[in-house]
């Protein structure tokens, strides 16, 4: 009796040629689509769908083209065509018209890469200027801290921390969320002066979600009154009454009396003396 042949790869869940039933060319994998400028962002997030679909070899280049006898040549036809479909539909349509013909998920994304994570430079140096100048101002404790970490870790993007296995890299992260501690900090609004003091004080400084648990408990008491600037009205109208000229009256001189030549009170017009 003859031995049942093996199980095709495309009915296995495990196997990357398996394609579930949801699965369709017409599938939008990110919302954000690739407009160029943002591809660092998008490669990331295009990067964990397509992991997540069981599709990453066909975008890396681990899962590569069999020949046209081989038997998962039809399965890989497939699974290559269906990810080409997800990438052009994540791509803005001026940028999927240049890759329309290209063959390969492979080469796409390859294509990709090569064209737009090359400006590095001015990426680093825009985000870099944001942390920097961003502060709390009129922004809660937790929306400041929500778009500091959104522009680190969109800095992490262009600048990853390298992967050791020797002690270098935990001193690195170290001084990495050392940095970001006295970035947040810094921005913080002067009413948490005192408790931006106490974090400074601790030996060692705590962890960044530590320090930033530490300082919202702080801004239910922080909530203190802070006088509307002066309008241009109100403003005019102090000025005027700094600049108004005080009234003087002359000094009366006192008079004398007529008869017997003595002075009298001032206001009395007389020739003889009261009395």
């Amino acid at each position: 009796m003859a031995a049942d042949p093996p199980p095709s790869p495309s009915s296995n869940a495990a196997s990357p040629f398996f394609l579930h039933p949801s699965d369709n060319p017409g599938v939008v994998l990110v919302t954000q689509l690739l407009f160029g400028d943002n591809y660092h962002t998008w490669c990331r997030s295009m990067t964990m769908a397509i992991s997540a679909k069981n599709k990453l070899g066909f975008v890396d280049g681990t899962i590569t083209k069999p020949a046209s006898t081989a038997s998962l040549f039809s399965s890989w036809l497939h699974c290559n065509n269906m990810v080409i479909s997800w990438l052009l539909n994540s791509i803005s349509p001026e940028i999927a018209a240049s890759v329309l013909y290209v063959t390969t998920a492979f080469e796409i994304w390859t294509d990709l890469k090569e064209r737009f994570s090359q400006k590095n430079g001015p990426q680093i140096f825009q985000i870099q200027k944001s942390i920097s100048s961003l502060s709390q101002g009129q922004l809660t404790v937790s929306a400041y801290f929500t778009r500091l970490k959104a522009l680190w870790d969109d800095l992490l993007n262009y600048k990853p921390v390298p992967m050791c296995s020797c002690g270098a890299v935990t001193l690195l992260n170290s001084y990495v969320q050392q940095e970001r501690i006295l970035q947040f900090l810094m921005g913080l609004n002067e009413s948490f002066a005192s408790a931006r003091a106490q974090i400074l004080l601790m030996e060692p400084l705590p962890p960044l979600n530590k320090v930033f648990s530490l300082v919202l408990q702080e801004e239910p008491q922080r909530e203190i009154f802070v006088p509307p600037p002066l309008t241009d009205a109100h403003a005019f109208v102090a000025n005027s009454d700094s600049l108004r000229p005080v009234k003087t009256f002359p000094k009366k001189d006192r008079p004398i009396c007529k008869h017997c030549g003595c002075t009298g009170d001032a206001g009395q017009d007389s020739d003889y003396p009261a009395g």
